[in-house]
């Protein structure tokens, strides 16, 4: 009995296979023809409508409202909130502080003091720069850079010999001066000092720049002008020294 149950068993096996594989066939062909019907669009139809901005519904109009703040009272059932309206409110000046320590200095309200100025730039014999601040040395008259000097119509360039002897005997190293915490456009003003040494006193008693006629160096000016020193004077020797050897004279 179980022998005649597997001989038929096996091809109803078969016939069941051979109609999903049939079915499977079938079924792809089907779409594929679909696919190929549906993907076929007349260029005609390709045809996009713009409505113009006027056909469009955007909706109710959007108004923009002020929001007002709401006050909200802190303890309701201890303390009465008083009715105050928002616009009731006005903003008004900060009151000065109880004391001058709760008030934050301001660098420019400083008075001048003291100040190390480092890699000073000479400007001109008497005035140079440095971190921002323009300083002119009291007691004189800076020369200017362009400045001639000479008499008998020879003329020499003492402005710029001026100048270049400021910045040898500088040579760059800090001044100390009496000047603003915070720099300013305009030039200042202000005594200056390279250690022990006086850079304006040095400048007059050598005659690169003038004292000023009410200030404290006129009398070293007046000797540096008796003694023909820097622009009193002629103008510097700026010849080459020769570098020939001397002749040797052989003997007899």
């Amino acid at each position: 009995m179980s022998g005649q149950v597997n001989r038929l068993t096996a091809p109803v096996a078969l016939l069941a296979l051979g109609g999903i594989a049939v079915a499977a066939f079938l079924y792809t062909v089907a779409g594929n023809r679909i696919l190929s019907q549906s993907s076929v669009v007349d260029a005609g139809e390709m045809i996009l409508e713009v409505p113009e901005i006027g056909e469009l519904d955007l909706g109710p109009e959007i108004v923009a409202e002020t929001v007002v703040p709401v006050i909200r009272p802190v303890a309701p059932d201890i303390l009465g909130a008083p009715i105050i309206e928002p616009g009731q409110f006005e903003r008004v000046e900060d009151r000065d502080p109880l004391s001058p320590m709760g008030r934050a200095t301001d660098p420019r309200d400083l008075p001048p003091q003291p100040t190390a100025l480092h890699r000073p730039v000479v400007t001109a014999a008497g005035s140079f720069e440095a971190q921002g601040h323009k300083v002119v040395l009291g007691g004189i008259e800076v020369t200017d850079p362009q400045q001639q000097c000479g008499d008998s119509g020879k003329q020499w360039p003492c402005g710029i010999h001026a100048r270049t002897a400021f910045r040898t005997w500088l040579r760059g190293r800090a001044l100390s001066c009496v000047v603003t915490p915070v720099p300013v456009q305009e030039a200042v003003v202000s005594d200056c000092t390279l250690g022990t040494h006086n850079p304006a006193e040095w400048l007059v008693s050598q005659g690169w720049v003038k004292a000023a006629a009410d200030g404290p160096y006129a009398k070293l000016g007046a000797q540096a002008e008796k003694e023909r020193r820097g622009l009193f004077g002629p103008a510097p020797d700026s010849s080459i020294p020769s570098t020939a050897l001397p002749q040797v004279q052989s003997g007899n």
